[in-house]
């Protein structure tokens, strides 16, 4: 790879991202890594635009695959569905990060295939340096200023063990078959060359092995499930491939086939045995969760309820559930969730049968994709990184994971890269060619819209960036009891994130404590438009409860209660609130359902909670 300016600050980009945590912005993990994304590919956009400027070119070549169309379709379709076919929208920092990633996509099709060991490398650094971070944690001896928790770079240990999981397999992968990763010059002429082989083929041999080495005390002290079953299977996978042991299992007697088919099915059913009583509750947790989602599909079926919608719709259809069943089982391990905990169930309730049929042509062309023999092993390589994500995905969300999209993104490029039967074309920019006499106009064309897009990419970037740095402040004045100062600076942020459930959220419970009740009431009610849960109808009971609004505090109360059957507190605040409303009747009756409701927790607010309603019921 032939170092430039533009090729350096993506890798710089690619190594540091999983690390990036601004404590100054909410949300620090997630959303400091949209903005240094952001930062680094405007930055990366300028250096593309000089480079374009100053080079001559004698041709320029066009090869798009039909994964970059397939993909291009699936995008289009997210931004028409979101914007137009829905009712409403919400603010996504997620579907921002999804317009930064098919930037990267861009940047990355530009680079040549000898270019990509340096960016997988660059990948596996990332890795180092978390393991790094981790170990240091893991020690008690990790510098606060990074914000680094047991979570890594990430807000906790799940998405840094998915991280962990695909970095493996990638690593596995690169170091065995790092001598088919070579550049095809057999001889080098200048010092630079030879000085830039030798570096290459000292990383090519070390990087890999010191990334599977952190990894391997990492991936088991995170206790993510789904990331231990992801990497096994990745990595068996990758081991299986390279040294062909299918031709010898095909080789052998049937006997012998059926035999070691037993015994792997007998492994694998003690290991998912284990797995799912490892953390049993948990894993009942997610069943109710998919069987949830499940009726939104139904409910939505053709294009779902929009990109990133999940949080605003999945608590109201999980209260639903819970007024029609009410399974002790599933009231236990109930609570409040913004994922599907499986990203083909999230994908398919957010984007319908419509959205999904795009994702199984990308997926199709993907597996019938045709290249050149001596990258076959490269195209099996990205298949197996990409499944390993996916199984990956099927228990947890990597969609919400902005340094495993990223990688997502890298292999899609890959693999359209090496598409042998791209379609190609080739425009001459020789003073002859009617091509070469607009070459200098296109050139100036492309460079003029490179910098309105840096301009009002970098102004939308600062103003965004400085509305989440006042929510920050907002949300610690809050936590000091500094309550109108909070309503002041979460006022900064509002304008322009008006349809933002959390900060919403957020805001209008400062106006609450602050005792501006009329004002807080109206933005909580906006507020269940783009996310709803426990907090949010028990805030809005309690407004209401206050203003005197006593049917609508309970059915606030009451639908917090169906959305959480096993907490307490619903229950307890409908019980004051028919006490405090002459309605003793419905008192005793909800007063006796806390009485004989299992705790799930024990704790001494629960144990005064039930001496509170014991009293309501002996009065």
């Amino acid at each position: 790879m032939a170092f430039s300016l533009p090729k350096t600050i993506l890798v710089l980009i690619l190594i540091i991202i999983p690390s990036v945590n601004n404590l100054e912005v909410v949300d620090s993990t997630i959303s400091s890594k949209a903005f240094f994304l952001t930062g680094g590919l405007l930055v990366l956009l300028g250096c593309v635009m000089s480079t374009l400027l100053l080079t001559k070119t004698e041709e320029v070549k066009f090869k798009i695959s039909k994964i970059d169309i397939s993909l291009f379709f699936l995008l289009v379709y997210i931004i028409i569905n979101r914007y137009i076919l829905q009712s409403f929208h919400g603010f996504s920092i997620r579907f921002i990060e999804l317009l930064l990633l098919s930037f990267l996509y861009l940047g990355l099709r530009i680079l040549s295939l000898k270019d990509y060991p340096i960016v997988l490398l660059s990948i596996m650094l990332s890795g180092i340096v978390q393991g790094l971070f981790f170990l240091q944690v893991f020690d008690n001896f990790s510098p606060t200023y990074f914000g680094i928790t047991l979570g890594g770079g990430f807000f906790n240990p799940g998405p840094l063990a998915g991280f962990c999981a695909t970095l493996i397999v990638i690593s596995l992968g690169f170091y065995v078959f790092r001598f088919n990763i070579t550049s095809k010059k057999t001889s080098y002429s200048s010092w630079t060359q030879r000085l830039q082989k030798i570096c290459f083929d000292t990383l090519r041999q070390y990087i890999p092995l010191i990334c599977m080495g952190v990894i391997f005390f990492i991936l088991p002290r995170t206790g993510s499930r789904a990331a231990w079953l992801a990497s096994l299977v990745g990595c068996t996978s990758v081991l299986i491939y390279r040294y062909r042991a299918l031709n010898k299992i095909k080789a052998l007697s049937i006997y012998k086939k059926v035999f070691m088919c037993i015994i792997v099915l007998l492994v694998l059913a003690v290991g998912i045995f284990k797995m799912y009583h490892f953390k049993k509750n948990s894993a009942d947790g997610r069943i109710l969760i998919w069987k949830v989602t499940g009726k939104m599909i139904v409910k939505n079926p053709i294009f779902g309820i929009g990109y990133d919608s999940f949080k605003a719709h999945y608590m109201e259809e999980q209260a639903y559930y819970f007024e029609r069943v009410r399974k002790t089982g599933e009231l236990m391990v109930a609570d409040n969730n913004s994922y599907a905990f499986n990203e083909i169930l999230q994908f398919l309730s957010e984007n319908g049968i419509v959205g999904f049929f795009h994702l199984i042509v990308v997926v199709f062309l993907g597996l019938k994709l045709k290249v050149k023999e001596e990258n076959g092993f490269i195209k099996v390589l990205i298949l197996i990184v990409l499944g390993t994500i996916v199984i990956f995905s099927l228990f947890s969300y990597p969609s919400q994971i902005l340094p495993i999209k990223i990688i997502i993104v890298v292999m899609f490029s890959l693999l359209a890269t090496i598409d042998n039967r791209k379609y190609c074309r080739t425009y001459h920019t020789g003073r002859s060619s009617f091509f070469g006499k607009g070459t200098k106009a296109l050139k100036l064309s492309l460079v003029f819209l490179g910098i309105v897009v840096i301009w009002e990419g970098s102004s939308k970037f600062r103003d965004l960036k400085g509305k989440y740095r006042s929510w920050k402040i907002a949300k610690d004045l809050y936590k000091y009891g500094l309550y109108k100062k909070s309503v002041a600076e979460f006022e900064k942020a509002i304008p322009g994130l008006e349809n933002c459930g959390e900060l919403l959220l957020n805001y209008g419970k400062a106006l609450v404590m602050a005792g501006q009740d009329d004002k807080a009431l109206p933005i909580l009610e906006n507020a269940k438009i783009y996310l709803n849960n426990t907090i949010l109808e028990t805030t809005i009971g309690d407004v209401n409860k206050t203003m005197g609004n006593y049917e609508q505090a309970e059915i606030a109360y009451q639908k917090a209660a169906n959305m959480v059957p096993s907490r307490f507190y619903p229950d307890y605040l409908l019980v004051k609130l028919y006490d405090e409303t002459g309605q003793k009747k419905k008192a005793v009756e909800r007063a006796k359902i806390i009485l004989d409701k299992r705790v799930k927790i024990p704790s001494r607010a629960i144990k005064e909670i039930k001496e509170e309603m014991k009293k309501i019921v002996d009065k």
